[in-house]
């Protein structure tokens, strides 16, 4: 019986371990951009207007750079772990340009 609890301890620390290191799939890679994208054009009036074309690349690198540090997922928000998708959502849908 105890080797039973220790080879599951083990199998529990591998899979905890594994977790850990997942990153995004590729169509959650393409949602979490599409929210980024709506959100950005919706602050900035459109991807027609004048102030997305002035901003719209500064708002984007602000957007993933802010993202990048809330969850620490590295130099790549593609890298974000998908235990934080939906928080990663909500972030994106509650974000404001930061700066200047």
């Amino acid at each position: 019986m105890i080797q039973v609890e220790k080879s599951l301890d083990e199998q529990s620390e591998l899979l905890l371990k594994a977790v850990g290191n997942m990153t995004l799939s590729t169509v959650q890679q393409g949602k979490i951009h599409k929210y980024a994208k709506d959100r950005i054009n919706y602050l900035l009036g459109g991807a027609h207007s004048k102030e997305y074309k002035e901003n719209a690349r500064k708002c984007f690198i602000n957007l993933w750079n802010g993202l990048k540090a809330m969850f620490e997922c590295g130099s790549r928000w593609q890298d974000l772990n998908p235990a934080n998708y939906d928080d990663a959502v909500r972030y994106i849908n509650e974000w404001e340009y930061e700066g200047d």
